[in-house]
């Protein structure tokens, strides 16, 4: 869902995860290369500069460069609007977009957050303080271009 955001001009700031500070919950953005699965690359095809030197390394993978994409980096830390949990689901016909409670939606971000460990106090906090603000949701979808089109209204 990231590449097709990019693709249609949204500002880049990360995919597969983000850098949330501490001490007031903006986010850095993290511009790491797009990875495009085998089912996603042939849409970006001409995006993607593939090297044929490390075809045996990434099987056909094609990965985005941050610095090509339409809608250019995000620079600097900036405020959440709202978190989207993605879920592609290929048997979907449209989009369902489940908000969660604030509960479920820390518990949620800590799962998926790498270095809790670090501070957990501080990390609860902070997480805590993130949902009371913004809405966390969970979206199911087989058209990323049409849960942007949902996703929009979020963020708008």
């Amino acid at each position: 869902m990231v590449a097709t955001a990019a693709i249609a001009g949204c500002g880049y700031g990360g995919d597969e995860h983000a850098a949330l500070q501490f001490t007031d919950a903006l986010v850095d953005p993290v511009p790491k290369p797009i990875g495009l699965k085998h089912g996603s690359a042939p849409r970006f095809a001409d995006l993607a500069d593939p090297d044929p030197s490390l075809a045996e390394f990434f099987r056909e993978q094609l990965f985005l460069a941050p610095g090509e994409l339409p809608g250019g980096v995000l620079r600097g830390p900036r405020p959440v609007a709202f978190v989207a949990l993605p879920l592609h689901d290929p048997e979907r016909r449209d989009v369902a977009v489940e908000t969660l409670t604030p509960g479920q939606g820390v518990m949620a971000l800590r799962a998926n957050a790498f270095n809790f460990a670090m501070d957990p106090v501080q990390a609860f906090r902070t997480l805590t303080a993130l949902v009371r603000t913004v809405p966390v949701l969970r979206v199911r979808y087989n058209d990323a271009a049409s849960a942007l089109g949902v996703l929009y209204d979020y963020g708008a």
